[in-house]
């Protein structure tokens, strides 16, 4: 696999993202580009951007991927980036949403998915891992293949994930249009999720596909309360991208609890946000290393479930190893 072929795979499996929208601020709750305020060294000026837009301003959303391959199989990882984490529009009165307020808010957001993509049977996303908040969420399809295109094999070939370390949390659910994987993406605090579990209220939701989609996903919802947008596929591995400023200080700093995060200003110094990048991705109580849910994808999911199949674990392609053209 080559920078090309990837892009050609992130792009064929991208999902359609399912975003609950607050009516109270729902500039808010839009997918946005990392980079809003000009450029990766300025995101610590992103909530003052959000702040100056009109209420009815439509953010041009962008998803962020990278892909690794083994010869067993692929894994496609999608990250997805908001400026806040909220639960207030304004500072409340009351003591619940006063504590609300003091937990759950914070600066910048950046949660994801990864896809597990089987060679064989051809093109089979088998498994998926979704990022809500410190956890993970494991989503199979135990009934029927969930490949990407109407002429999917049958279900007699798809193989059974089943729980290992952790407890399978859900099927994964198809767009009843595109037949993408589609991901639930709550409002406020934006966990993605791969069904309706754990979705939360919102006012509206809006679907965003990727731009490569002719099709607009079905949607079961009134159509005064949905929207669809499109959204721009960006490379990690882009030049000048967001891995490019990985150790870049004016980006990412560790924070408290020794992770990679956003950075915010707090009395005109940058600290390190809650807000991780994909290579900084871990659940709160499990056993793996920090961040190898992205970085060495075919280990982290041989001891996170069984059922696969075989799993090679040597990369023909990966880029966080420097591993492939």
């Amino acid at each position: 696999m080559n920078a090309t072929e990837a892009r050609a795979l992130a792009a064929k499996y991208a999902p359609v993202l399912a975003q609950k929208v607050s009516r109270e601020w729902a500039l808010a709750d839009q997918i946005a580009p990392v980079d809003l305020a000009g450029s990766f060294t300025t995101v610590a000026d992103n909530p003052d951007v959000l702040f100056a837009m009109d209420d009815d301003e439509v953010i041009d959303a962008r998803v962020y991927w990278s892909v690794c391959e083994t010869s067993t199989h692929y894994f496609l990882a999608y990250a997805v980036y908001h400026v806040l984490d909220w639960w207030k529009r304004y500072k409340p009165k009351d003591l619940y949403n006063l504590i609300r307020d003091s937990l759950d808010e914070h600066i910048h957001d950046l949660e994801g998915a990864l896809l597990v993509v089987t060679k064989k049977p051809a093109g089979l996303v088998d498994g998926l891992v979704t990022v809500a908040h410190n956890n993970f969420y494991l989503y199979t399809e135990p009934r029927r293949p969930s490949a990407v295109g109407k002429s999917s094999p049958l279900s007699s070939k798809s193989l059974r994930v089943v729980k290992f370390n952790e407890t399978v949390d859900g099927n994964i659910w198809l767009d009843g249009t595109t037949q993408r994987v589609k991901l639930y993406v709550e409002s406020r605090g934006h966990g993605i999720r791969g069904d309706h579990k754990g979705w939360g209220g919102g006012d509206e939701t809006w679907y965003y596909r990727p731009e490569v989609e002719s099709a607009a996903p079905g949607t079961f919802d009134k159509e005064e309360n949905t929207r669809v947008l499109g959204y721009e596929l960006v490379d990690i591995f882009a030049a000048g991208g967001l891995w490019d400023h990985r150790f870049n200080s004016r980006t990412l700093r560790q924070n408290k609890d020794g992770k990679w995060g956003l950075v915010y200003r707090e009395k005109n110094r940058l600290r390190g946000g809650a807000a991780n990048p994909p290579w900084s991705w871990n659940d709160h109580n499990d056993t793996s290393p920090l961040g190898e849910i992205i970085t060495d994808p075919a280990r982290f999911i041989s001891r996170y479930a069984q059922g696969w199949g075989p799993v090679s674990t040597q990369y023909v392609y990966n880029p966080y190893q420097d591993i492939g053209e």
